[in-house]
């Protein structure tokens, strides 16, 4: 880690404006350290990007945020959303929500929400269900999967 103070050319840091000089400083309202466009002996910025941003008012948040997707992202494959029922900004798993929602109840302690037709993004109710955590794996859980797959076969009517 460089000290504070120290001076470096752009192309010794990996900086794309090479032939610059760079200087090791910290911020002054946060203390996070980083390198500065060195200019008349000065470091350029005297605030991180981050403590800049909010002195000018330019951290937007929720819908105010210009890559605002609605509350919705996914991560592993699985969609997660805003909860409603907290305060703040907390991301859950859709299929727990709506599960908890059709239900009325919580998802009981040791159990995990499973998706019967395998696919991650289905979180309509009739594809939701609770299975306990130690079986998920075992003869319930392939039961309920052949149980779906006979009641989606007679709907089509094969």
């Amino acid at each position: 880690m460089p000290e504070l103070g120290e001076v470096r050319r752009g192309r010794e840091i990996g900086k794309t404006q090479a032939r610059f000089a760079y200087i090791w400083a910290a911020c002054t309202v946060c203390g996070k350290q980083r390198w500065v466009l060195l200019v008349k002996g000065q470091p350029a910025y005297e605030r991180c990007i981050v403590c800049a941003q909010k002195a000018r008012g330019l951290t937007k948040r929720r819908e105010n945020n210009p890559h605002w997707k609605g509350g919705r992202n996914t991560n592993n494959g699985y969609v997660s959303v805003i909860d409603p029922r907290v305060a703040e900004t907390t991301y859950i798993p859709e299929h727990r929500l709506v599960w908890e929602q059709e239900h009325g109840k919580p998802v009981p302690e040791g159990y995990v929400i499973h998706h019967l037709n395998g696919i991650k993004t289905d979180n309509r109710p009739c594809n939701l269900v609770a299975i306990p955590k130690p079986q998920h794996e075992s003869y319930t859980f392939i039961h309920a999967l052949q149980e779906r797959i006979r009641e989606l076969e007679s709907k089509l009517g094969t």
